[in-house]
């Protein structure tokens, strides 16, 4: 590319990742498809820069350093070019008309390996090391990798599937979603321990997890979320695995795309990697009692940073998810809009998700842990009301995978909103036998209601 003939004038061999602020550009309009695919994956091509006073001038990408500003991204990929102010420039006029062959090369070795890191093939470590081949050196690199993973693997990772609505699972696909998760609960367990003893966070791997866990929610959404603490994992994994369903429910029922659906579920499981890398465990106290360090949000982003697989949003989300609504949170009391959406998301559902499942003691059932969190949000303005109200939407004020006993003596699980009534969601009923299976409306006053979410057990199928 252009950058080949710039190296005589300077060009540094490598890609730096500088503060927004220090940058400084042309005026220019990105269109919306820019400034959506920027928002959701981050700048995927490095800008290219020369020094400028006490910043730098962008020569390539001026375009989408205004859609990176746009979309709040605080730190974004270049290539800094040692110009003096003649060349910079002389050599911003020459550049649409240059090397349109070399640049169009090297947009698709940087689509191949976006491509191959997004199917799992590749990590950030390998996009890293690949991104300044030749073509035919990438597809090589990639197909070799492949091969020696294919081998090391029978499931080998690709995209979830498109959701078909309206599909009727079949038992064998049912099956592979209930196997789909227990090999992510597996996989979680030695990702973590991994982290523990390496210090570094596997990005493909991470993202694996991800997509089984969306495919057992596209599989079985009904008996995605399960709030009784049944897993044999350690509290922090056990929380980062109920953060990250939860994250997953959300964003497709806010209609997401499927990547950010993943970088959202990504956000989900990473959001207290910082307590994996410290060597936390919790003490002998009750619900939220028990305080992690607050100095994990920075040893995860540092982590989440080092991967190179992701753009800023999910760095954000391990910093400020104890970040609070009305700026009384920590550790640098952001207030309101300064916390973005999925951060302010992450941090309702990691504050519900430990009151129910707490690091030591006896959680609250959904029922009332949502009734703690409306009081926190509306009395106390810790939480987004609009996060609130979408949470109320998509989970229900009795939150989808609760088990309640009704007045009549049937037994139900809650698997979705009513979009009507919020208070009165839908069931699927469990027990009797007779009528196990059929849907039904909650009809009954939600307090005569019994929670069993964090008790009932599923009989075993005989």
């Amino acid at each position: 590319m252009w950058l080949g003939r710039g190296r005589k004038r300077g060009v540094e061999s490598r890609v730096r990742n500088l503060p927004i602020e220090c940058l400084c550009a042309w005026p220019g309009e990105p269109s919306e498809e820019l400034c959506a695919s920027v928002a959701a994956s981050g700048l995927l091509r490095p800008l290219v820069v020369a020094p400028q006073g006490q910043g730098y001038v962008v020569l390539d990408g001026r375009r989408r350093y205004h859609a990176a500003r746009r979309a709040g991204i605080e730190r974004v990929p270049v290539v800094i070019v040692r110009l003096t102010p003649e060349e910079a420039a002389a050599l911003r006029r020459w550049h649409p008309e240059l090397d349109a062959c070399e640049g169009a090369t090297s947009m698709r070795v940087l689509a191949l390996l976006e491509e191959a890191r997004r199917r799992g093939i590749i990590d950030g470590e390998d996009v890293s090391r690949l991104r300044t081949k030749a073509e035919d050196e990438v597809i090589a690199s990639i197909a070799e990798i492949w091969r020696s993973r294919k081998e090391r693997s029978a499931h080998p990772p690709s995209a979830p599937p498109e959701p078909n609505a309206g599909e009727r699972r079949s038992e064998p696909a049912r099956s592979a979603a209930n196997g789909g998760e227990r090999q992510a609960v597996e996989r979680l367990e030695g990702m973590f321990a991994s982290i523990a003893v390496r210090g570094r966070i596997n990005g493909a791997e991470v993202e694996r997890i991800v997509q089984l866990l969306v495919r057992r929610r596209q599989a079985e959404p009904d008996a995605f979320i399960e709030w009784r603490n049944g897993l044999p994992l350690d509290p922090v994994a056990r929380n980062a695995l109920l953060v990250c369903k939860m994250s997953i429910h959300m964003a497709l029922g806010l209609k997401w795309t499927p990547l950010q659906v993943l970088r959202m579920g990504v956000a989900g499981l990473l959001h207290n990697v910082g307590l994996v890398a410290l060597g936390w465990k919790p003490g002998r106290a009750e619900g939220l009692t028990v305080v992690e360090p607050i100095a994990h949000v920075d040893a995860g982003a540092r982590l989440i940073q080092e991967a190179r697989t992701w753009g800023f949003q999910v760095q954000s989300v391990c910093l400020d998810h104890h970040e609070r609504w009305n700026g009384k949170g920590e550790p640098r009391g952001k207030r309101g809009e300064d916390v973005d959406l999925p951060t302010r998301m992450a941090a309702l559902l990691d504050s519900f998700a430990l009151l129910v499942n707490p690091w030591a003691g006896e959680g609250r059932a959904p029922r009332e842990a949502y009734r703690c969190i409306e009081a926190m949000t509306l009395a106390e303005s810790l939480f987004d009301p609009g996060v609130l109200r979408a949470f109320a939407m998509h989970f229900s004020k009795f939150p989808v995978g609760s088990i309640v006993k009704l007045p009549s003596g049937e037994i139900a699980r809650v698997v979705g909103p009513n979009p009507i009534d919020p208070a009165r969601p839908r069931l699927r009923i469990l027990e009797p036998e007779a009528q196990r299976g059929g849907l039904a409306d909650l009809d009954a006053p939600e307090d005569s209601c019994e929670d069993l979410s964090l008790r009932w057990e599923e009989p075993a199928v005989s």
